[in-house]
């Protein structure tokens, strides 16, 4: 067994204790940082010193619920080698088992299904020590089997006493048992009988409507339960379809790999998967009874929640799930620790919300019905549920699968600069500087703080409009600010050459209201507004060194409510030169809490700068100051610039980002608290009231988690609107390009290459651009183009100040070539210039252009045609560079070197134009 490596393992101590907690230990208490596997199983130790008083038994008895826990154990001692919990199912056992292999407590005349599920750990015992005895019990739970009576078909009856009856729970009762013994045992490997008890599952207790099986079936039809036609019982419960999930997966693990058998019963499994997601609920819960989730009385059931995420992680170790599928069991599993373990002050585990027993007639009569599902009673620590969280547990650790309780920085590798983010009750809101990009003002959703989707641009295109007609890197919208006030969004972003913008919506999925210039002025930037307690709104702003000759101070001014106008008159309330070594104190964020005005502002500079907070009771100061976040020994350079979050959870977030060079400045999320009425971000490791940027901590808490979201980075062209994630050097013209005259491909119509700074791209607006995703990938776009291409360039490019592409261009001949060029120094001006020197001339039909970006944005570019295998180098290493305070972008153009004055023709003039079929992203190996 391979050992866990050093950051899984600190990554699963991380998750244990701020997921679950602790309290303070006392001599008796259980080790708060063992892994959730044993800590359970210890805990379940420590309430049942005997194994045998498992299911609050009062003298050993053989129960399936004891097997179901003693399973449990012998895995966590094959993982471990720990010799406590090979002696707890040992006296277990030998508590029950005479040498001759008989079962005390145990009737086989009674044929009871459930009698077979405890003879599982037999195996382990029988593996573990030879002993004859444990053998010769199992050969008797066999000879049940054998005798065991059966529907016509050939179906298990649950009991003797239940006649012509299959439960689904009967299944993880004998299938299991049975597909090991013939696996360990029998000479003849025929699983055909097994199979057959999931055949008959599968034919008679499916209902059409739900896609999923029913808790019971009568082939007689002579329950009072039972459905007159179709003998079925009502309703789904839970917990036998986490049995019969369970079941399923456990039998996967002895049928032959890639036989027929086995296929089968993966595909029926995972079919299983996909009908339980359609109820699986935002905890990641599943109802008591499955298929009313609104039911009176209805409620999240543990055991058979927990059940179905072991199953699921089971199948997905054994390639039995479709890949897709994994993040069901992991929502269930985040979801029991979510809602369902607590901890005690002896640092014990406790799983609450257990339905502690259903069944189907019998005495006093079940009838199956919904009020009888939810109105048995429920209690903690049932053993149908610990020892299923053992084992999913014991997955999650062994399979290094990171767990859902606990989120990794960056949360977005992605250049969302200066980040604010506005809560409206669990919906989370971010938008972000753009610069020159247009679309601007990004609106990115959220439901967790960690998963982002893009949803939308509060600006379709900058204005005025005509000066960003043409590219104005690094000018355009710097650090805005986004708020919910009076039942509608507001952002206030500013532009350092013009001023204070606001725009507002009901809807920020919707469209914004067209900007509106409320305070004129250069070099005024980073607004953020209060709207005070007593009626009166301020707006608290930074100054650009760069257009008003000086910076290091915020300005306060008093604003309308409705922002209509905002005052001349300010007065400097933070000035960075009358504190100790503060320079460049900018981006500040505006709160009131608990009588105190805080202002959240970042200091230091971008690259290796802090995050300092002021406060004072009165609005006008005097401020204290006092450094709340800087990087310590995280590898976070520069952590500042963000946003406070305040959740319904009543749990305090700091958004922020970091400046990584060629990649822009990413996004992170840090932990906050408030000790003394002032804030710690991060980790204060010293207690000295200054953090430290997190690498991994538990996730934020949220009734709404939807699931690990990528953000959206590929396109096929299929739709009659660019996805989100593109956007245009400048504001881009109608004729620039078409979704419909080639269905199915983006048509980018070459344009005049603006040579102002050299022969370069920097300020041609044609440039089609996505942010880097990730700090390593592969980028693939497949591409062809026009019949006419004389003085035409076109291609696929890495862009920022220094900038490279791999595309088509013209050769002195009037002959198109397949080329890698280069240009270092846009900014300031360059010419492009071909690395390349064995060319291939360009005749085929279509291309394939790739990028590959290794860590620390090392660019590598190749192509393919059509004729060719592999995709062939050209050139050499790339170093990738940033642009004006934005990250390098990928993106796609198509130029000519034809005169200026086409740029005014229209799109039905154009002859010359590159066709993109695709982009598609990988990460790499």
């Amino acid at each position: 067994m391979k050992q866990l490596s050093i950051k899984f393992l600190c990554s699963l101590i991380i998750f244990v204790v701020s997921q679950v907690g602790f309290a303070a230990p006392d001599k008796t208490g259980l080790n708060p940082l063992l892994p959730l596997s044993e800590r359970m199983a210890q805990s379940e130790m420590q309430r049942n010193p005997q194994a045998w008083s498992i299911d609050w038994r009062e003298y050993p008895r053989w129960t399936y619920t004891h097997g179901l826990v003693l399973l449990s154990f012998s895995q966590l001692y094959l993982q471990t080698q720990d010799q406590q919990y090979f002696d707890y199912i040992q006296d277990y056992a030998d508590a029950l088992i005479t040498e001759e292999g008989d079962i005390k407590t145990y009737d086989i005349e009674k044929y009871n299904i459930d009698m077979i599920n405890p003879g599982k750990i037999l195996f382990f015992l029988y593996q573990q020590t030879g002993a004859k005895k444990y053998k010769l019990a199992m050969d008797k739970l066999r000879l049940q089997l054998q005798h065991h009576p059966r529907t016509r078909e050939g179906g298990f009856w649950h009991k003797k006493r239940y006649p012509s009856q299959m439960w689904l729970d009967g299944l993880y009762m004998g299938a299991p048992f049975y597909a090991q013994y013939i696996t360990e045992f029998a000479q003849e490997k025929d699983y055909s009988d097994v199979l057959k008890q999931f055949e008959l599952i599968e034919k008679y207790l499916y209902r059409k409507d739900t896609g999923l099986p029913v808790h019971g079936w009568d082939e007689s039809k002579q329950q009072k339960w039972a459905d007159p036609i179709t003998g079925q019982s009502a309703h789904h419960w839970s917990r036998a379809i986490g049995w019969y999930a369970t079941a399923m997966v456990d039998v996967l693990e002895f049928l032959p790999a890639q036989s027929a058998q086995k296929t089968w019963l993966a595909e029926r499994f995972n079919r299983l998967v996909k009908a339980m997601k359609k109820y699986q609920q935002p905890s990641g819960l599943w109802y008591q009874v499955v298929e009313i989730p609104d039911g009176e009385g209805n409620y999240l059931e543990t055991s058979g929640s927990i059940m179905l995420a072991y199953a699921i992680l089971k199948a997905y170790k054994q390639k039995d799930l479709e890949p897709a599928l994994l993040n069901i069991g992991l929502r269930a599993y985040q979801g029991v620790l979510d809602h369902f373990i607590s901890v005690n002050p002896h640092n014990q585990l406790s799983i609450e919300q257990v339905c502690a027993v259903a069944g189907l007639g019998g005495k006093p009569y079940r009838d199956g019905r919904y009020q009888y599902y939810v109105n048995e009673p429920y209690r903690a620590n049932d053993p149908k549920a610990v020892g299923p969280f053992i084992m999913a547990s014991l997955l999650m650790e062994t399979l290094k699968i990171k767990p859902l309780s606990t989120y990794t920085n960056p949360i977005l590798h992605v250049d969302y600069s200066d980040p604010d983010v506005v809560a409206v009750g669990e919906d989370y809101y971010m938008t972000a500087s753009s610069f020159n990009a247009a679309p601007g003002l990004p609106i990115l959703h959220s439901t967790d703080l960690v998963n982002w989707q893009l949803i939308n641009y509060a600006l379709p295109k900058q204005v005025p409009l005509a000066h960003f007609s043409t590219p104005r890197h690094g000018e355009g919208v710097w650090a805005p600010n986004i708020r919910y006030y009076n039942e509608q969004f507001w952002i206030f972003y500013p532009d350092p050459d013009f001023g204070i913008y606001v725009t507002t919506a009901k809807n920020p999925a919707a469209k914004w209201s067209e900007p509106k210039l409320i305070l004129a002025g250069k070099g005024i930037i980073d607004p953020t507004p209060l709207w005070d307690g007593d009626g009166q709104a301020y707006l608290l702003h930074a100054w650009a060194k760069s257009r008003a000759g000086f910076n290091n101070v915020l300005s306060l001014r008093k604003m309308a409510d409705d922002a209509s106008w905002v005052s001349e008159q300010y007065t400097n309330i933070i000035d960075g030169s009358k504190l100790d070594k503060f320079r460049t104190i900018e981006g500040p964020k505006f709160y009131k809490r608990n009588g105190f005005y805080y202002i959240f502002a970042p200091a230091g500079g971008v690259d290796l700068g802090w995050q300092s907070v002021f406060r004072a009771k009165n609005i006008m100061g005097p401020y204290q100051a006092r450094i709340v976040m800087e990087q310590g020994r995280s590898h976070i350079n520069g952590p500042h610039q963000g946003a406070w979050v305040h959740t319904l959870h009543n749990e305090d977030w700091f958004v922020h980002f970091q400046a990584k060079k060629a990649y822009g400045r990413i996004t992170h999320l840090q932990p906050m608290q408030w000790i003394n009425d002032w804030p710690v971000i991060g980790i204060d490791k010293d207690r000295d009231g200054i953090g430290q940027p997190v690498a991994e901590f538990r996730r934020p808490k949220t009734t709404q988690y939807r699931g690990e979201i990528a953000l959206q980075i590929d396109d096929e062209f299929n739709h009659d609107r660019l996805n989100l994630q593109w956007q245009w050097n400048a504001n881009p013209k109608s004729h620039w390009y078409s979704l419909r005259d080639n269905p199915g491909y983006m048509r980018l119509f070459a344009q005049p290459k603006i040579k102002t700074t050299g022969d370069n791209l920097w300020m041609t607006p044609l440039l089609l651009v996505q942010k880097l995703p990730a700090e390593t990938f592969e980028a693939i776009t497949k591409v062809k183009f026009s019949d006419n291409t004389q003085n035409m360039q076109a291609g696929l490019t890495l862009f920022g100040e220094d900038y490279a592409w791999i595309g088509i261009s013209e050769n002195a001949q009037g002959e198109q070539q397949i080329v890698f060029m280069h240009c270092h120094g846009a900014r300031k001006g360059c010419d492009e210039s071909q690395q390349e020197k064995q060319l291939e001339s360009f005749n085929a039909e279509s291309i394939e252009l790739r990028v590959v970006v290794q860590a620390g944005a090392e660019v590598v570019f190749s192509y393919k045609t059509p004729s060719m295998e592999r995709f062939r180098i050209i050139g050499e290493h790339f170093s990738a560079r940033k642009g004006r305070w934005v990250g390098a972008k990928i993106g796609m153009f198509a130029v000519t070197n034809a005169q200026a004055t086409l740029a005014d023709k229209t799109r039905s003039d154009k002859n010359q134009y590159m066709d993109i079929d695709y982009i598609r992203f990988a990460p790499l190996d």
